[in-house]
Parts: structure tokens; sequence; C-alpha cells
């Protein structure tokens, strides 16, 4: 599986298949609940006390990413066990009951762009608009009349940040791509790849000289007007951003399942500690969703 960084591709791709193999096996029984379409919001309480259903609409309101950004807004969703494991292939293959995979879905129609890191873009199927596992409502036309309605492109564009540009441009992101891909990777790069990707239609961006700088993504990503910005599926871009203190907002899936020791469950790289603000809680089936704001009220400074 290619990675972001050389080191420790190996004991990346091995923990993957190993978070793949044990939440299959702790799936919390996709198809059960068939008909659900929207969840309990626990948090902010109402004001007459007890709690509501949200869906539809009034779902999307709810995670909708803050007005008048006038740069790139980084949305980053975690799906984790309930002990801590994160899940790094998204809500695919029975890893999330079906308001995980509702969750994933509100939050992908939200965004202008959705940024993956080049061990998850390919392999996970991503055609532009939508994931090749989500349900057809997805790619409805009510999710393209909303989309419009917010001013946004009917689909959401997929960035995938390549260091090495080592995708396979004959894969599903190209060849079946709603939108032109775009791939962030740097100076040093193989030209060969370079030229092959960009042959395949992507728009290939250089954003560093031999390290993908985080910065220059979101500056790429800002220029284009795609302010609107959701990480998924890949623990190592997580860290990237997290280093540079790029992540505005984090989204949290937790569902009910244990997969156990001897998996990684720390996704970013060396200790941090950066205030965040609950926005919102919601569940349902079993999975509960968290949703955290940064918070730069206060100056981190010594």
């Amino acid at each position: 599986m290619p990675g972001l960084s050389g080191a420790g591709q190996g004991a990346v791709g091995q923990g993957d298949a190993r978070r793949r193999a044990a939440a299959k096996r702790c799936s919390t029984g996709r198809g059960r609940h068939g008909g659900i379409d929207g969840v309990l919001q626990i948090f902010p309480p109402l004001a007459e006390g007890g709690s509501r259903t949200v869906r539809g609409e009034d779902l999307s309101a709810t995670c909708d990413y803050p007005g008048g950004a006038a740069r790139a807004y980084v949305r980053v969703h975690l799906i984790t066990s309930a002990d801590g494991v994160v899940m790094a292939d998204g809500p695919g293959g029975g890893r999330a009951s079906h308001d995980g995979t509702l969750m994933a879905r509100t939050l992908r129609e939200l965004a202008d762009v959705i940024l993956v890191g080049a061990g998850a873009g390919p392999s996970s199927g991503d055609s532009g608009a939508t994931l090749s596992d989500e349900p057809e409502e997805a790619r409805s036309e009510g999710c393209r009349r909303r989309r419009r309605e917010r001013g946004q492109a009917d689909v959401a564009a997929v960035a995938v940040v390549a260091e090495h540009a080592d995708l396979d441009p004959r894969g599903a992101l190209f060849r079946d791509a709603l939108v032109r891909p775009i791939v962030f990777t740097v100076a040093a790069a193989p030209r060969d790849r370079v030229a092959a990707l960009a042959g395949a239609g992507a728009q290939v961006i250089t954003v560093g000289d031999d390290r993908v700088e985080v910065p220059l993504i979101l500056d790429a990503l800002t220029e284009a007007g795609l302010t609107r910005v959701l990480c998924e599926g890949d623990p190592l871009l997580y860290g990237r951003l997290l280093g540079a203190d790029a992540v505005d907002e984090l989204c949290r899936t937790l569902t009910p399942c244990l997969i156990g020791d001897g998996l990684d469950r720390h996704p970013w790289p060396g200790p941090v500690s950066l205030p965040l603000r609950l926005v919102s809680v919601l569940a349902g089936d079993g999975v509960l969703f968290m949703r955290y704001e940064r918070d730069r009220s206060e100056s981190q400074d010594p």
C-alpha cells in the first residue's frame, strides 16, 4: 500500500490489515436498521430539556461548516472502535453501523473537497462525488440540489496527497472520477509518474521540494475556492495536518465494538496538546458522533 513517506510503510500496512480483519469481526450489523435516516441529538441540550431526532436538512445544518471562511477550513473525520482504534478505511465494509455511514455521507455532502492520503484514495474507490460503497441516495438529485443551494458544485472534488506520485493512473480514482481529481506531490517526485497522472486527467500540484508542505496544500485549496475541506481515511495525513496545527475541527464516530491490544491507537506523530470545544453529540444504533472545534481563543505560547 502506498503511503505518505517511505519510513514505516510496512508496519502501517500490516496494522491496516489487522484493523480491517478485526473491524469486520465486530461489525455492528449494517442492514439491521435499514430504515434509519436520523440520529438523536444529545448535546447541546434543548432549552426545554429532553432530546430530538435530527434528520435530513436539519442534520446537514447541525453539521455544516462555519460560514464566510476566507481560507481552507479543515475538518477531520475519524471512525474509531470504542477502545480507540482508528479504522483507517472509513465507513465501508461493515466497519460502522448505518448511523456511522449516515454521518460520513452527510459530512461528504457538505464538503467542497475530500482530502485523503495516497494509501486511502485509490483503494477506497473515490470517484469524485462519492465512494463506491455509499447508498444510491447519496448520489441523488436531492443531494445535488442541496449542494447547489449552498453555492457548491454538484459533487465534491477529491484531492490525494501522494508525495511520490505513487498512484495507479488506471485506477478508479481516475477512471471513474465525476470531477477532475487533484494530486498533491513534490518537486522531487519521479517525472514519469507525474506525467502519467497528468495524462490520466489529474490536476497535479507541487506543494514542496522533497516533502509535502501542509500550508501549501491549504493555500492551493483556498485559491481554488475549495474551502470546505474534509480529511478522512488516513491517520498519517491526519498526523501531518495536526503537526502543522491545521485541524480546525475534529469529528469522531465511535462505534460499539472492541478491537483489542496490539493495534496503533494514536495516528499522530509525537505528543500534542491542542484545546478543543465540544460542539455537538449525536447518537443512534449504539454509535456516538462527536464534533469538536479547535479552540483558538487563548494563545498557545508558553
